[in-house]
């Protein structure tokens, strides 16, 4: 009963059969699947507090969970977190990059939405400098790099966002799947700015490099006719 880090596996399992749409929880309840989605959140958060060799892995799932749960400031916190925590795991930077640009849409309208943006973007400035001091070593500059220019695009800050795509190519010069991305989104921001010449190049850059995720098709596309809009 004391050892909190089996809280993980009882929290998913309350948490998730608690969150089964009502249909489905039918028969999940036939079948002896009686989750209680409260509870389940409860045992998470304690297991991601108190756990003894748990507390990552109990993190990591409340992430989801709170994306499912629609607690954006709750998710934000955590994914800082787990940066402050992990300054060489690029994975949390890419999940609080793409957190800003998804409130960001969604607040599009409200006058709350710049800033969903500029708070993203002030933390990975800061990251940057407190790891250029020695504050924060073992940053992995490149891929912060990569997502600060993701959110300056989002923001229409396009020379700034040319300028961190720029310096993730510098400093990625054996990690090909990171060049192939930061190249296309280079070409996304010099194609927004008007720049064609420059972008075409860039998306003739992405298609000798692997092809990670849509990158190839994406730079044969804006190849065709410029990019004006915003990537999914």
């Amino acid at each position: 009963p004391d050892y909190v880090d089996c809280l993980i596996g009882s929290g998913s399992y309350n948490y998730f059969t608690g969150s089964l749409p009502a249909v489905i929880k039918l028969f999940a309840w036939m079948l002896g699947a009686r989750g209680d989605r409260e509870k389940g959140l409860r045992e998470l958060e304690r297991a991601a507090e108190k756990g003894e060799l748990g507390q990552t892995e109990a993190k990591t799932v409340l992430l989801g969970v709170y994306f499912n749960e629609q607690r954006p400031e709750d998710y934000r916190k955590l994914s800082l977190k787990l940066i402050e925590q992990y300054p060489p795991n690029h994975v949390f930077y890419m999940w609080l990059a793409n957190h800003c640009i998804k409130q960001y849409r969604l607040l599009a309208d409200q006058g709350t939405a710049q800033a969903q943006l500029a708070e993203g973007i002030r933390f990975f400035n800061d990251l940057l400098a407190r790891d250029a001091g020695n504050l924060t070593p073992g940053v992995s500059r490149q891929y912060a790099f990569y997502e600060k220019g993701r959110l300056e695009l989002e923001k229409k800050a396009l020379d700034n966002a040319v300028a961190s795509f720029s310096q993730a190519i510098e400093l990625s010069s054996r990690d090909k799947n990171l060049l192939a991305r930061a190249h296309l989104y280079r070409g996304l921001a010099l194609d927004s700015k008007g720049d064609r010449d420059s972008a075409l190049k860039e998306y003739k850059v992405v298609l000798g490099l692997p092809n990670v995720g849509a990158t190839q098709k994406y730079a044969s596309r804006f190849s065709r006719r410029p990019f004006t809009g915003r990537l999914d």
